[in-house]
């Protein structure tokens, strides 16, 4: 009896794939970064003074 399941071996992540996956990590980091250092500028320099 043969299935068309496929295996964790058998599948592989395509390049499009993985570049789509990384694009989206590093965007979502890079915004998260930019906003957390403007909220710190923000905040001790004018608003805890």
């Amino acid at each position: 009896m043969k299935t068309n399941m496929k295996t964790a071996a058998d599948q592989a992540v395509s390049k499009k794939e993985y570049f789509g996956y990384f694009s989206y990590g590093f965007g979502q980091c890079f915004s998260y970064g930019l906003l957390g250092s403007f909220i710190l500028f923000f905040y001790t320099d004018r608003g805890l003074s």
